[in-house]
Order: C-alpha cells, then structure tokens, then sequence
C-alpha cells in the first residue's frame, strides 16, 4: 500500500531544529501503513544548507 500526503511545517529562523514530533503528529494514517518508509521531499530551496 502506498500512501502520499503533503505536510506543512512553519517556517523557523536559520538554525537546527528537530522536525520530527512535527510531522508524525500530521501523519493521521501513519497506524494504517504496515511498512513504514518514509521519503520526505523538501519543496522549498531554503531548505538546503550551504
């Protein structure tokens, strides 16, 4: 079974930040999926460091 959703996080202050708590809480299906693999694509430029 695959299963697509787009999660949005607010937008922070250039730094670390853990994101994780973030985006399980807006995974409301994630107790459905078996195989938990999860591919995250940033849509954002910003979100790369160089």
């Amino acid at each position: 079974m695959w299963y697509q959703q787009t999660l949005t996080l607010k937008s922070q202050p250039r730094d670390f930040h853990l994101v994780t708590d973030k985006i399980v809480s807006q995974l409301t299906s994630l107790s459905a999926v078996r195989t938990r693999l999860l591919h995250l694509f940033l849509q954002h430029t910003s979100a790369a460091r160089c």
